[in-house]
């Protein structure tokens, strides 16, 4: 399955570090292609180090204009967009999910605009870890609208606490995958 990870290019916290050396394992252990933005700093870096221990399957979405930080990771596809909202969108061309670790204001953009093409450009799901509450916030903003019938439903993003939980979110999105193409 394809996977794009989101995650902050800061370190964070001890426990998020934690969390981004073992989402990069469980992703690449469980058989899945990550996408990123090319970034090999903080948590996102954490994550893509952590994965590429055990699997190459990486594609990497950069915008024309920050190949120049682009480092030469390693990848089996590397897809250059010119913009910023082009890569969120050939983003969820590519993925059946979306996993956002914390992060700062882009990772925010990120999952609010995967949450937007939910349905539309994006089939999938995305899943914000929500290690040490950070997400709690985002968690109470779309709930309020829901309840003012501002926010659909069944919202796209849902939230997990753990690696682990979201594991077997991921298992669940494999399995329907593989039913629905046989």
């Amino acid at each position: 399955m394809n996977v794009s990870v989101f995650a902050g290019s800061a370190d964070g916290t001890q426990k998020m570090q934690q969390d981004a050396v073992e989402l990069g394992r469980m992703l690449a252990q469980n058989g899945h292609t990550i996408l990123q933005g090319g970034s090999t700093a903080g948590l996102m870096g954490m994550a893509l180090n952590e994965f590429q221990k055990y699997s190459d399957d990486v594609e990497i979405v950069i915008p024309r204009r920050y190949m120049t930080e682009f480092k030469g990771l390693k990848c089996k596809e590397l897809h250059v967009t010119a913009t910023l909202g082009e890569r969120i969108e050939t983003f969820m061309a590519l993925s059946d999910f979306a996993v956002a670790l914390p992060g700062g204001t882009g990772t925010l953009h990120e999952i609010l605009s995967a949450a937007e093409m939910s349905g539309h450009e994006f089939n999938g799901r995305i899943a914000a870890i929500n290690t040490q509450g950070y997400y709690e916030g985002l968690k109470t903003q779309i709930a309020a609208g829901q309840t003012l019938g501002l926010v659909r439903a069944e919202a796209p993003v849902m939230f997990v606490n753990t690696v682990k939980e979201l594991e077997s979110v991921l298992a669940k999105k494999s399995k329907d995958i593989d039913s629905k193409a046989q």
